[in-house]
């Protein structure tokens, strides 16, 4: 069966006061199956894996800066 290749990534800039930012980055791309199931569960696999890395990033900017 062919291969198929999911990729997902998100990019948030968080402003941390003082005219200071900083944009946190994180990406995933996982092979699968070519098939319509498997590209979807693939999908909400890594959109699930980044959201939670993304969020504790932004956690860990925003209180390491209090």
């Amino acid at each position: 069966m062919p291969k198929a290749t999911v990729e997902y990534s998100l990019t948030r800039t968080l402003n941390l006061g003082n005219y200071e930012s900083v944009k946190v980055h994180v990406g995933l791309s996982l092979d699968c199956d070519e098939s319509r199931d498997a590209v979807e569960s693939v999908f909400e696999r890594a959109k699930r894996f980044v959201d939670e890395k993304i969020a504790k990033e932004e956690h860990e900017w925003k209180v390491g800066k209090a």
